[in-house]
C-alpha cells in the first residue's frame, strides 16, 4: 500500500464517492448527490485543504483523508483538522484507516499544536480515533420534534 498526496489531475477520482462518504459518516442520515457532495468539499479546497490517499500496487484507490485548517469561533486559534476519512467498503479491516490517520496526524503535527476531527455518535471510526490518542472535546446534542399522528 502506497500513502501519497493527491495530484490536483486527480480529484474527480476521489470526489466521485464523496457523496457515499457523507451517507456512512452520518450514519446514514444525510444523502446527498454527487454534486451536492462536491459543493461542501470545494470551500475546503479552497482554504488549502489536502487529501492523502491510500492506494495498491495497481494504482487502485483504497480510500482518502481530507485535512485542513480550521479556527475555534472562541479563541481565534487555528488548528489543524481531518474533515474526512474513507476507505471504500471493499478494503475495510485492513488497517487502511489507521495508516491515513497516523499520516494525516503526521503531516498535520508538523504545522499545528492540536488536531480535531468530529464524527457521529455511533460511528464505528471513533474508536480508531481514540485509539490513536483523540479524546473528546464537545459534544453535540439534538432533539428532534416527534411528528403527531393523524387521529
Amino acid at each position: 500500500m502506497k500513502i501519497r498526496k493527491l495530484e490536483s489531475s486527480e480529484y474527480d477520482r476521489v470526489l466521485s464517492f464523496t457523496h457515499q462518504m457523507i451517507y456512512e459518516g452520518t450514519m446514514r442520515t444525510i444523502k446527498v448527490g454527487q454534486e451536492q457532495a462536491k459543493t461542501f468539499v470545494q470551500p475546503v479546497l479552497d482554504e488549502g485543504g489536502t487529501y492523502i490517499i491510500a492506494e495498491n500496487e495497481q494504482g487502485q484507490l483504497l480510500g482518502w483523508l481530507l485535512s485542513g485548517e480550521k479556527s475555534d469561533t472562541f479563541s481565534g486559534e487555528t488548528f489543524g483538522f481531518i474533515y474526512e476519512l474513507f476507505v471504500l467498503p471493499e478494503f475495510r479491516g485492513r488497517e487502511i484507516g489507521r495508516a491515513l490517520m497516523e499520516e494525516g496526524i503526521s503531516r498535520l503535527q508538523q504545522q499545528y499544536r492540536e488536531i480535531r476531527l468530529s464524527v457521529y455518535a455511533g460511528n464505528d471510526a471513533s474508536n480508531l480515533y481514540e485509539s490513536l490518542g483523540f479524546q473528546k472535546k464537545t459534544i453535540t446534542m439534538s432533539l428532534t420534534k416527534e411528528e403527531k399522528g393523524n387521529g
